[in-house]
């Protein structure tokens, strides 16, 4: 799946941002804590690495044999500062690791343009670090239903490392490595959907979106969840629900490249406090 292009800047959304801002009442406002479990179901990656303009593409998991953590921690606090307005924090870490001897070579060579060849036995790391800070505008409430449009600011870092044991011609066990890694931080859009079915039970929507390019990064993102929850007591709620996630991450100076495609599916099993 392609995320379509779009050019942007941070300017338009964090104008739009400060815009809503100074409609914010001063009252007091309510803190939601939420910790969770990410439980991953599927994680396919695969990268594409050149340098001086020499280089390919390959599927971390499958030619390096990469075990990705099957559940992560993910974190969330929501601010209220009345029905209206509302800001937003979330973080979670996706890591994987692996160790084998390769059957085929990996396609990532150094600055003399020398790859890992087959037989070389590889330690290999990738992980992925994601924080999202945005602004939530809620323009309908009633009793049953509330929709809401956000704005803000997503950074998502992404790096991964390898050793490789090589032995040379003459027996010499030989040690090389690689690394690559990008950060960016772009602007995002989303939607809400809430719907409650009881004063206990609810089901919500989640979508968030964007697409960029600036200078030599270039970024798409697609995120969405649907989630179930229960209000155990005013302040204690339980829920949980799927979600899915699109990931495409370049950087690419015209000599080097490093590009990431991720797609993450999984479950999610949450506690949240409302103080």
């Amino acid at each position: 799946m392609r995320l379509l292009p779009l050019r942007l800047c941070g300017g338009p959304v964090l104008t739009l941002l400060l815009g809503f801002l100074p409609t914010i009442q001063a009252t007091a406002g309510t803190l939601t804590l939420h910790a969770g479990s990410y439980l991953l179901a599927r994680v396919d990656t695969e990268i594409n690495v050149r340098v001086n303009g020499v280089g390919g593409s390959f599927n971390p998991k499958d030619a390096l044999g990469l075990e990705y953590d099957t559940a992560v921690a993910r974190l969330s606090a929501d601010y209220a500062f009345n029905d209206t307005h509302a800001l937003q924090l979330s973080w979670y870490s996706i890591g994987s690791r692996g160790e084998r001897v390769i059957d085929q070579d990996i396609d990532w060579p150094d600055d003399s343009g020398n790859i890992i060849g087959a037989g070389s036995g590889v330690r290999s790391d990738l992980r992925f670090r994601i924080l999202r800070a945005g602004y939530r505008w809620t323009f309908h409430h009633d009793d049953k239903v509330t929709l809401a449009l956000g704005a803000g600011v997503h950074v998502t870092e992404v790096s991964m490392g390898l050793e490789a044991r090589v032995t040379s011609g003459g027996g010499t066990a030989l040690y090389e490595t690689r690394s690559a890694s990008v950060t960016m931080p772009l602007p995002v859009i989303g939607i809400h959907l809430g719907y409650r079915i009881t004063p206990r039970w609810d089901w919500q929507i989640d979508t968030d979106w964007f697409a960029m390019q600036i200078g030599d990064y270039r970024g798409g993102y697609l995120d969405s969840t649907v989630t179930f929850g229960y209000r155990l007591t005013p302040h204690f709620r339980i829920g949980m629900g799927l979600a899915a996630n699109l990931l495409e991450v370049t950087r690419d100076d015209g000599t080097n490249r490093f590009d990431v495609r991720n797609n993450i599916d999984g479950g999610l099993l949450y506690l949240g406090y409302r103080f």
